[in-house]
């Protein structure tokens, strides 16, 4: 049952598919806003295809962004919303509201979120740009490999020995809600390939 007239529209990273906020009863955030008696939409990427390779940062935040909100206040006839923006999600949506402060979100929650590229100092080591060569990479690939993405997140993992992980394994099978614990281990290894002009900007304007 709507309680709350203003909505609020998920907005997801583009490395990762949506169902990281509805992975089981009882252990989703779609769940509990519903519950709790909000409107819910979410924005989620579908991976890009090589047509789609020269998407950049703009036409997430000036037309596809602009475009959900504009579908979000057409349907629950509300014209304030709030959006909540996960990792890149979140990123898009700080940049939207910045521009945006009469027609942007009225609320906005961003998780896993980063502001300051200059912090993510695994990252920052990975893609220095006297090694890492993102150029040739785009232009030989189109779109950021799926594996890549893989190892940006293990790197971004704080590095376990081999004598943690296994310890980290044995809980994991031992926990009373094991199969949660599947779910997001299932949902962690499906990464979403980026599309390069768009990987490009976040090595060179965010992370350089």
């Amino acid at each position: 049952e709507r309680i709350h007239a203003m909505p609020i529209l998920l907005v997801m990273a583009t490395g990762h598919r949506g169902q990281v906020a509805d992975l089981q009863r009882g252990q989703s955030l779609v769940e509990h806003l519903l519950l709790a008696g909000f409107d819910l939409f979410m924005l989620e990427w579908a991976p890009p295809g090589a047509d789609e390779r020269y998407l950049k940062y703009e036409n997430y935040i000036l037309d596809f962004l602009p475009r959900a909100a504009a579908r979000v206040r057409r349907e629950s006839g509300s014209d304030a919303l709030s959006v909540i923006g996960y990792r890149s999600g979140g990123s898009f949506a700080l940049i939207w509201a910045a521009l945006n402060p009469d027609r942007g979100p009225r609320n906005l929650v961003c998780v896993a979120t980063p502001y300051d590229y200059s912090r993510l100092q695994l990252q920052q080591a990975w893609c220095d740009r006297e090694s890492f060569d993102v150029d040739t990479l785009v232009d030989r690939h189109g779109c950021c490999p799926t594996d890549l993405m893989d190892g940006v997140f293990a790197l971004a993992a704080d590095g376990l020995s081999v004598e943690e992980e296994i310890g980290l394994w044995d809980r994991l099978r031992a926990t009373p809600d094991a199969p949660a614990v599947r779910r997001y281990i299932r949902w962690m290894g499906d990464m979403l390939p980026q599309a390069g002009e768009y990987f490009r900007q976040t090595v060179k304007q965010l992370m350089w």
